[in-house]
């Protein structure tokens, strides 16, 4: 029978007390600190963790108004990796296309094939900076399924995002 006095956990609760109080500051900085140097390295420490528990957390955090904050976040999440995908297609809706660019880029950069219709997709979306990132993303993932909607895009009326589509063709057609 455990009883307090022999309960085993009790001293790992003990030890990891400082911890989770680091945890718990890091967390709190990374969302409401009047610093964005201090709100992003909050991030970067917390990225250390690679834990899947802050996924939330980072996602948070690319609502942010500083740029710095907002690539911190993108580079946790991706370090994170595939528990961090689902969560991320969603964001290719979010009403701010900063947070849409940004999810583009995370998508791109996970590698996944999942990846590649929620790309195509973003392709049509209202702003350049997301056509350009989802663009960018089916070129880190090259695959073949993305070249009728890639070619649709060669008269954006952007000339980046048409740029980064005559790339990521060629890179595919390699």
């Amino acid at each position: 029978m455990k009883t307090p006095q022999n309960n085993p956990y009790k001293n790992d609760q003990k030890e990891n007390y400082p911890y989770s109080q680091a945890i718990e500051l890091l967390s709190s900085k990374a969302l409401i600190d009047k610093d964005p140097l201090a709100r992003k390295h909050a991030l970067f420490m917390l990225s250390m963790t690679n834990d899947p528990h802050f996924t939330d957390l980072f996602i948070n955090s690319l609502h942010d108004p500083e740029k710095a904050v907002r690539s911190q976040a993108v580079q946790a999440l991706v370090q994170i990796g595939t528990p961090v995908f689902e969560k991320v297609v969603i964001l290719l809706n979010d009403s701010d296309w900063r947070v849409r660019y940004r999810a583009a880029e995370i998508l791109g950069m996970l590698k996944n094939r999942d990846a590649v219709k929620p790309l195509i997709q973003a392709l049509t979306d209202e702003k350049d900076h997301v056509r350009y990132m989802a663009a960018k993303g089916l070129w880190l993932i090259k695959d073949p399924e993305a070249l009728a909607p890639l070619r649709n895009s060669l008269n954006d009326e952007n000339p980046y995002v048409r740029k980064m589509v005559k790339q990521t063709i060629a890179a595919i057609e390699e």
